[in-house]
């Protein structure tokens, strides 16, 4: 029963990152990183990849695209006010309260602890793309002596424990200024699923915000402008927490 709440949960606050998992699994897709042949061999003789903090991004322009998306949706005033009506049920303070206190500080302070790996999505039935690979990422990343390692998607899916002290999801990225769907999607399946979560949780004001948090700072991690799409990029991203935010989870 727990692993099925857990799936709840990843479906109700990362409906994109999960709908977007079950279509990986169902179409048998791989993901390829592009790099230089140096970097490869690197990789493979260290049995590991190096991840880099969001604010040495090539374009760190990137993620304030992402959040100024974010933000302009969640200005959008029927936005706010289901998000209102929910945290009424919570018994707190306001959404408006939280989001602009909370959730924003949160992404202020998590930048400098988040880190992040690219990959693209490789489709082996697609003979085209398994002789070729993508020409964009050779361009981007390849240099005179590039290369493409091809890995399985099994780590997607694997809830290794980070001690408590970090969050690890793999993520596709958005390549649409659309949000709001993905929004109103949260909030549905929240107010479906109520009272559902009432029966395994005592405190779900803390369940909410704590997992809201994250959602939205993932969301800005993960949308690009559509002139990208043809990347079809995937980011792990790794992020710690500090003392304060370790004690919240601790509540739940």
């Amino acid at each position: 029963m727990d692993n099925d709440i857990n799936q709840l949960i990843a479906n109700i606050f990362y409906p994109y990152a999960s709908n977007s998992l079950k279509k990986i699994n169902k179409d048998g897709l791989k993901f390829a990183y592009y790099t230089n042949a140096e970097t490869g061999f690197k990789i493979i003789d260290d049995e590991s990849i190096w991840m880099r903090n969001i604010r040495c991004m090539n374009d760190y322009s990137e993620f304030k695209f992402g959040k100024d998306i974010i933000y302009n949706a969640l200005d959008k005033d029927y936005i706010r006010e289901r998000f209102n009506k929910l945290f009424a049920k919570l018994g707190r303070e306001s959404f408006d309260i939280f989001f602009y206190f909370y959730v924003k500080g949160f992404i202020y302070c998590a930048q400098k602890r988040t880190y992040i790996t690219c990959l693209s999505e490789h489709d082996i039935n697609n003979e085209a793309e398994k002789k070729y690979g993508r020409l964009s990422m050779w361009r981007a990343y390849g240099g005179n002596s590039g290369v493409a390692l091809i890995l399985n998607t099994d780590f997607v899916e694997n809830d290794e424990a980070l001690g408590g002290r970090a969050f690890f999801i793999t993520s596709p990225v958005w390549y649409e200024e659309n949000v709001e769907k993905y929004l109103n999607e949260i909030l549905d399946k929240l107010e479906h699923n109520f009272d559902l979560l009432k029966e395994y949780y005592k405190d779900m004001y803390m369940l909410v915000t704590v997992n809201l948090k994250i959602a939205i700072y993932v969301a800005t991690l993960s949308i690009k402008h559509p002139a990208f799409k043809e990347e079809k990029e995937w980011r792990i991203i790794l992020s710690f927490y500090n003392d304060s935010e370790v004690a919240d989870l601790k509540k739940i």
